[in-house]
């Protein structure tokens, strides 16, 4: 097998660490681990592994694949397994998810991570309604390593939920996601300058127009006077940029300069 050093023998399976001298960009982000039996052939740990690679998840305690129910390895994202990720949809900083997410939002976009799909629904709604903000995070910190970050200085701000709809799902989903990003930029997050001020009923399936109605004073602005910010808006779905455009108005009316956004999946 190439690049294996320091193997351990577990039953009948040879596990080993891929030498960081010849792995690949991909075996380094996506497959650190790999196994083979005596034969040499090479197997996914999260396939075929079996007890061995329980016993092995016991003792990382990171439980299994929500999503196909395999065994998970250290190299999971929110619960879910390699193989299950690398069938999402997803978008890398270039100049077409760029052109893509400007049709739609009308702005610079500095990330996106995935198309929804049948596969993908299942991860947003886990993700908005699972109780879990470090789902969030880890998805946000994924995300961030396809992508650029924002010039210096920008802070990121989150699509802010209102405080029933807060106080019901226990957390603001666009702020996990923003948690997480800041992480992986180094970049400052402030959640006290846009706040949701009305509530309103679910707009999943309202069109951009009935969107920008039902949202035209849903948000405020709350900072100090004269405190000039260069931001990047942050939420969970892109649908229609309905909300994205109500609220870099909101913003640019009190003296920022909204950048862009960032969309953790687009319909």
């Amino acid at each position: 097998m190439r690049g294996a050093s320091n193997p351990i023998l577990l039953g009948r399976y040879r596990v080993c660490q891929t030498s960081p001298l010849e792995a690949t960009t991909h075996d380094i982000h996506e497959t650190p681990w790999r196994a083979c039996k005596s034969s040499g052939r090479t197997l996914s740990t999260n396939r075929e592994f079996g007890p061995t690679m329980r016993l092995l998840n016991w003792g990382w305690g990171l439980g299994d694949c929500w999503h196909c129910g395999q065994t998970l390895s250290p190299n999971e994202v929110a619960g879910i397994c390699p193989p299950c990720r690398w069938s999402w949809p997803t978008f890398v900083d270039g100049s077409s998810a760029r052109m893509l997410g400007r049709e739609r939002a009308g702005c610079d976009v500095y990330g996106l991570g995935f198309r929804l799909r049948e596969g993908t629904h299942e991860v947003l709604h886990r993700t908005k309604y699972g109780g879990f903000p470090s789902r969030g995070r880890a998805l946000g910190r994924w995300m961030a390593q396809g992508w650029k970050a924002p010039p210096k200085g920008t802070v990121l701000v989150p699509v802010p939920l209102h405080w029933r709809r807060r106080w019901r799902r226990g957390f603001n989903p666009p702020q996990a996601i923003a948690e997480g990003l800041a992480s992986a930029w180094n970049c400052e997050l402030r959640t006290d300058l846009l706040e949701r001020v009305a509530h309103r009923a679910s707009l999943t399936a309202s069109s951009r127009a009935e969107r920008q109605t039902s949202l035209g004073r849903a948000y405020a602005c709350r900072a100090r006077p004269g405190r000039a910010y260069s931001v990047v808006l942050v939420d969970d779905v892109l649908t229609t940029g309905a909300t994205f455009q109500v609220c870099t108005g909101v913003l640019e009316s009190a003296g920022m300069t909204v950048l862009g956004g960032a969309w953790l999946a687009m319909a």
